[in-house]
């Protein structure tokens, strides 16, 4: 505790000679990156409420601890250094009562990278990964996620006293360096961040100010910049603009050799209703701590920036809790079941049951005795034949598509069983089904992640899914409205939505699919995916669907 001085660790950083306080409290699993953080933050002079090292959270947890900071009231803003998420719940409890006292988290997480990922048995498993299952977390609960370490601490003074929703429109760039600016705008960009100009006007008012600004993406002050009247003014001309939500001063040189300039210019700026930010491009540390003590957040490098920037725009008040309620017929579906992984005759009824439309289909056993006689089957040419047993069929060679006669259908049986012979794969049957017609396909998918949850995943369907892992991912379950915002984010869809005057789909069909497809999260399932739903002009049909049952401890 800074404020008084306590210090309980065994942490060499807390031998330190002063503990400066501050109202930002840091929460890290990492008890050795606690020194890391403390001492990178008062070499600006500024400081902490509280530090806490969790460890591996053995009594309690980042949520517990979290619950308290939020009601301390020396505490404004609350840092999470995380090797993981351990305990979902608690964590959510912790976001909420957070948002509610008006205290922004901000949180860096280790293990982008997830080697699990090839274990998983559905394309779902393999595109979601935990990373992806945290960022769906962090957004649902009202979390600012950031990739970069330094903007972890240097974003603090940007989100301190404001709320989810501050900053939704373009970016402007006020720069007293060219490179500096364009430097800025890539990174921001990069970052999905736009960055816009000043309008026509806006130039021309500037210019009979004095001001000498240019048409262009970048707000270039050049040099007359370096005096503190002409940034304010670029400053206050950007601030009017209407399509502009927020500003970034870029200060070069000047920043290095009169701090008190550079910093006077932008300092008065902290209390802005749109938010100001300065990116400090030399090694300017006077100026860094001037402004970060006037309550600016004042970047070292481009990328913290645009990575802290990109978080302020993402960030959204945590979620509307949407209950998960399956139907009953679904839970009996499961509960009868005998296999871990549900045969497709169980998760074609499991997925029907959920409100989901799926495409007629007969299984034949076994192969041998029915290739030379097809049966009599209950739907017209053309078909499909699909080998049963594996999950990713189209890769061993266990799909058929576009069987036209009775003939062919005999052609493709015998087909499939001279594949999986050959490759000594065993075949569990064969399902047949009529070819479904559509406007495109859509993968949706379901995943329990440890720790974090049960998840739902959009993405585009077929044999490319796993490609492009152009997917959007949220907590399970949704309701259709998030369903909707989820299918405007996966590109691979454009077509459904008319790109350049294509057929549309129907997105209010696929959308509810996506909602009570979500709402197997209230079963016991730890993994379930259709792939393909065929959307059409009217209606969503499902022609393929796997299920695999969660172990009985697998509860949160």
């Amino acid at each position: 505790m800074p404020a008084t001085g306590l210090a309980l660790s065994a942490n060499a950083a807390v031998e330190t000679d002063r503990l400066i306080p501050g109202r930002t409290a840091l929460v890290t699993q990492s008890g050795s990156l606690l020194g890391t953080l403390l001492s990178r933050v008062q070499a600006r002079g500024l400081g902490f409420s509280k530090i806490v090292a969790v460890g591996n959270e053995a009594d309690l947890s980042v949520g517990e601890i979290g619950r308290m900071l939020a009601a301390d009231p020396d505490t404004d803003t609350i840092l999470l250094f995380l090797e993981s998420i351990r305990h979902g719940p608690a964590l959510a409890r912790f976001a909420a009562a957070a948002h509610d006292a008006g205290k922004p988290i901000i949180a860096y997480l280790l293990g982008r990278s997830d080697p699990g990922r090839a274990a998983a048995l559905s394309h779902t498993g393999a595109i979601v990964g935990s990373d992806k299952s945290a960022d769906a977390f962090f957004r649902a609960h009202g979390i600012l996620r950031v990739d970069h370490l330094d903007a972890l601490y240097e974003a603090v003074p940007l989100v301190t006293g404001r709320a989810p929703g501050a900053f939704t429109r373009s970016a402007a760039v006020v720069s007293t360096t060219g490179g500096g600016g364009a430097m800025a705008a890539d990174r921001l960009g990069l970052a999905g961040v736009p960055v816009e100009g000043l309008g026509p006007p806006a130039i021309t008012r500037l210019r009979e100010a004095g001001v000498p600004v240019k048409e262009g993406r970048i707000i270039d002050v050049t040099l007359a910049g370096t005096r503190p009247e002409i940034m304010r003014a670029a400053l206050d001309g950007a601030l009017a603009e209407t399509h502009i939500g927020f500003v970034l001063a870029v200060i070069g040189s000047s920043a290095q050799f009169h701090p008190e300039l550079a910093a006077e210019a932008v300092a008065g700026y902290a209390t802005s209703e749109k938010p100001v930010a300065a990116f400090i491009v030399p090694h300017a540390p006077e100026t860094v701590a001037r402004l970060a003590e006037a309550g600016i957040a004042a970047f070292t490098t481009p990328e913290s920036c645009a990575d802290a920037v990109a978080a302020l725009r993402a960030w959204t008040p945590p979620r509307r809790a949407v209950i998960a309620e399956a139907p009953s017929a679904a839970a009996s579906i499961l509960a009868n079941a005998t296999d871990d992984v549900l045969d497709p005759t169980s998760a074609f009824a499991l997925v029907a049951a959920l409100g989901i439309a799926v495409a007629p289909s007969t299984i034949v056993r076994p192969p041998t005795e029915l290739s030379a006689s097809p049966p009599a089957l209950p739907f017209d040419f053309p078909m499909a034949a699909k080998a049963l047993g594996l999950a990713h069929k189209t890769e061993a060679g266990g799909v058929i598509l576009g069987i036209t006669d009775e003939a062919a259908l005999a052609a493709a049986l015998r087909s499939l069983e001279t594949t999986f012979a050959d490759q000594a794969v065993p075949l569990d049957g064969i399902l047949i089904q009529p070819m479904v017609a559509g406007r495109g396909e859509a993968l949706l998918g379901f995943r329990r992640e440890p720790g974090i949850g049960p998840v739902v995943v959009l993405g585009a369907g077929g044999v490319l899914a796993e490609l492009y892992e152009d997917a959007a991912i949220r907590l399970a379950p949704v309701d259709e409205a998030e369903a909707r915002r989820m299918i405007d984010e996966v590109r691979g869809l454009a077509p459904l939505r008319g790109y350049r005057n294509l057929p549309r789909g129907d997105l209010d069909a696929l959308a509810a699919a996506i909602a009570r497809f979500s709402q197997i999260a209230a079963l016991p399932v730890a993994e379930a995916e259709i792939n393909p739903l065929i959307v059409g002009e009217t209606g969503a049909v499902a022609v393929d669907a796997l299920v695999r049952r969660a172990p009985p401890d697998s509860g949160e």
